[in-house]
């Protein structure tokens, strides 16, 4: 056994359910080929071409957004390296643009923003940079300059700032050359524009692709707010011409509802390139769970192909997600395979045979009142 096998006993070498975290890249991607052509294919679009593009992506609850976000990201840190990938959020209270602004800008790894800031100025120059990147925005530049080459002190207040802080003292905005601190929607895209900027400017063909999950919250709130972040990504998308590209994704079953909320002029910029996650056929949640199980095997082959569950568990999986009225996706096969595993990981401890058969698995399951 190698000292990386958690689960030897049922060939695992990490547990399959797992929880990744959001903002995290995801390495596996089970079965669903389909989606998996729509994302490669999308991502081959963005390695080859300059223009600055939308699209959308959308599905039920549960479908896997977030993981394809994640797989997404994983694919452009290893594969699409000409990709800078951000992963973020629409707020769950969001008041307008600024507090949409600060979760993008949240996602920006700022170290990293300073790193790519010394590529700019070593290929192009000082002068290029405020000009050409920041807009002529002498103020902006000091900012930029204080997390770049500044103290731990002025890199510390300059993230502050560009974080949207409102707490700043008079001495800090010194510190750094501010004049004031970020307060509006026009000083926030002037900021998010010259980020995005120096990502894309900081060596040839690099793109941006920033994801906003979770874009139906904005149906949550006023026709106001929904308009205010609507007009303030349009206009973001109108500045940054060349090599941007913005992912939304709605936790929608049907295209038809994005219509609801997305603004007509982020509506009139959607790329036809987007990427779709339906519900699961009981042949695709087999298909599913197989390669889900294979992705974490340990070097060791197991003695079929879905143990420790038999084959026929599968079905009681599904059988049990329809009988609940839920939506048959990732999400709730995992919130059911995952008690099936642990179930037969007690009984390998207690030195029973760990294989779980299909009436154990209805029995379990039923047992369980929530999986929510």
């Amino acid at each position: 056994m190698e000292n990386n096998e958690k689960y030897p006993g049922l060939y695992f070498r990490e547990w399959p359910c797992q929880n990744v975290p959001i903002d995290e890249p995801v390495e596996v991607w089970a079965d669903r080929v389909t989606i998996l052509k729509q994302i490669t294919g999308l991502l081959e679009y963005l390695n080859s071409v300059d223009k600055t593009s939308l699209h959308l992506m959308w599905a039920a609850l549960g479908c896997g957004k977030t993981h394809a976000m994640g797989y997404i990201k994983h694919l452009c840190l290893t594969k699409y390296t000409n990709i800078y990938p951000l992963y973020t959020l629409v707020p769950n209270r969001i008041a307008s643009f600024l507090d949409q602004y600060k979760n993008i800008i949240a996602a920006f790894n700022f170290d990293h923003i300073g790193e790519l800031t010394r590529k700019v100025i070593a290929n192009n120059g000082e002068d290029y940079l405020i000009n050409r990147v920041l807009g002529g925005s002498e103020e902006f530049f000091k900012v930029i300059k204080s997390i770049t080459f500044g103290s731990s002190d002025s890199r510390s207040v300059g993230k502050r700032w560009l974080s949207g802080s409102t707490t700043l003292s008079k001495s800090e905005l010194k510190l750094i050359g501010a004049n004031k601190i970020i307060k509006n929607p026009d000083d926030a895209l002037a900021i998010l524009q010259g980020l995005s900027r120096i990502v894309i400017h900081s060596q040839p063909n690099t793109r941006l692709l920033i994801m906003v999950d979770e874009f139906q919250r904005l149906h949550e709130s006023s026709d106001k707010i929904s308009n205010n972040v609507g007009i303030g990504l349009h206009t973001f998308y109108n500045a940054v011409s060349r090599r941007l590209s913005i992912l939304l994704s709605f936790a929608f079953r049907k295209k038809e509802n994005i219509d609801v909320i997305l603004s007509p002029e982020l509506k009139s910029r959607a790329d036809t390139r987007s990427i779709q996650l339906p519900e699961m056929s009981q042949e695709d949640v087999q298909v599913y769970v197989r390669e889900l199980f294979d992705a974490y095997r340990t070097k060791k082959k197991p003695p079929a192909a879905f143990y420790p569950l038999q084959s026929e568990c599968v079905k009681v999986v599904i059988d049990d997600i329809v009988v609940r009225k839920k939506v048959v996706c990732p999400r709730e096969i995992g919130h059911r395979i995952d008690p099936l595993l642990g179930r037969s990981l007690g009984k390998l401890k207690d030195g029973v045979e760990p294989l779980i058969s299909a009436q154990e698995a209805k029995e379990l399951l039923s047992s369980i009142e929530t999986f929510d």
